[in-house]
Order: structure tokens, then C-alpha cells, then sequence
């Protein structure tokens, strides 16, 4: 078993808002980031860290968002590609390349 596994089966009973919560929270931050950074691994560790916040009882919108985005950045600050892989974007502005 993957350690994130154990970590959630440690995670009390959470409530329906709280997994919606999560992954509206993944979806937002997968949404800044520039759509060639999107891999499947890149999204699962975003989600790992999100549910490692979780387990952490950091359940809050700004505490799941802080922790998703400081990651989505650490995987961009990673990439070849940097810094033009970046763009600028307001809050619930779509980027560029996205349609809403």
C-alpha cells in the first residue's frame, strides 16, 4: 500500500463538502497551470498534496488552495520549459489557451 493510501484510511470520517471541496480546489489550481504541464503524474502529486493537507486537518478553501498552488509551482519552477511555461491569470479567470 502507497503511504497517501494509509494516510487517508488514518483520515477520520469527512464529509461529502470536504471531498467536493478538494477537488474543486485540484481542478482551480490544474486550471492556472499551462495546458503541456498537465500530465497525470503532475495532477496526482497537486491531489497527494491536497489530501496530505487534509489528513493534516488543513480543510479549509485558503489552506487547500495554498498548499495545491505552492506545489503546482514547484512542479513549474521544475520544468525545462521555465519561466515560459508561466502566465499571468486573475482568480477564477481562465487562461489563454482555456475555454470557460
Amino acid at each position: 500500500m502507497t503511504s497517501i493510501y494509509l494516510e487517508a484510511r488514518a483520515m477520520p470520517s469527512q464529509s461529502s463538502e470536504l471531498l467536493k471541496l478538494m477537488t474543486d480546489v485540484l481542478d482551480e489550481v490544474i486550471l492556472t497551470m499551462p495546458v503541456d504541464s498537465e500530465t497525470p503524474a503532475r495532477v496526482t502529486r497537486i491531489g497527494n498534496r491536497i489530501l496530505k493537507a487534509a489528513v493534516e486537518r488543513r480543510t479549509s478553501y485558503a489552506a487547500l488552495i495554498e498548499v495545491a498552488s505552492a506545489e503546482a509551482d514547484v512542479i513549474l519552477r521544475d520544468s525545462p520549459n521555465w519561466p515560459s511555461v508561466m502566465r499571468q491569470t486573475e482568480p477564477g479567470e481562465f487562461p489563454p489557451n482555456r475555454v470557460g
